[in-house]
């Protein structure tokens, strides 16, 4: 079956942790694109997740402001959620859009990163990595290494507090066999820092 666009969500995000959308059985879900409108005249926070890891965590969105969030094709396998809430009620409005397909060949993980550099991805197939997106959720004072296999792309990078870094690899090759590896040097307990890689399969 062709891909199917779809409007997501539209409306206002509630304040207790809710389902916006999930990618349908038997499907993957793409989200391309969301944006969110404070409607207030007060800046807000705001927390999103996708599949129950921490995308963006208590983030300020200003008074009367909007935000498009480069979001990098988010790939959601069946099942998997997105949910966004907000501090104070009516107060921010969100647009999710993107697609729904059919295809296999789109895959991404989702994992929590602790101190030691740990393998996230190891695939027996061919892989073209899309995008990376790390989302920080401590203010104490954390590093971040990612290697693909023994090259690193990031080196003792520091995170900001509560911040989501955004790295668009743009088709970085990635052979059968060789492994992802990240790590989060500084960080304490679990899912205080979260990693979502997005890819598709090549033959």
């Amino acid at each position: 079956m062709a891909d199917v666009l779809k409007k997501m969500y539209g409306g206002v995000v509630p304040t207790a942790i809710t389902d916006l959308y999930k990618a349908p059985p038997g499907k993957r879900a793409v989200l391309k694109s969301l944006i969110l409108c404070n409607q207030t005249s007060s800046d807000q926070l705001f927390w999103i997740e996708l599949g129950g890891y921490y995308f963006v965590h208590m983030q300020t969105i200003k008074a009367n402001d909007t935000l498009v969030i480069p979001v990098f094709d988010q790939v959601l396998a069946a099942g998997t959620n997105i949910r966004i809430w907000s501090q104070n009620a009516n107060s921010i409005v969100a647009r999710l859009s993107g697609y729904e397909t059919d295809r296999m060949d789109l895959i991404s993980v989702r994992a929590n990163l602790t101190a030691t550099d740990t393998t996230i991805l190891s695939n027996t197939a061919t892989l073209l990595i899309k995008s990376i997106v790390i989302c920080c959720r401590t203010t104490d004072p954390v590093k971040l290494n990612l290697l693909f296999g023994s090259d690193y792309i990031i080196s003792n990078r520091a995170l900001g507090k509560l911040e989501t870094l955004l790295v668009p690899v743009a088709d970085q090759f990635f052979p059968a066999g060789e492994v992802i590896k990240s790590g989060a040097p500084g960080v304490t307990g679990s899912a205080n820092v979260v990693v979502h890689i997005n890819a598709m399969v090549v033959t």
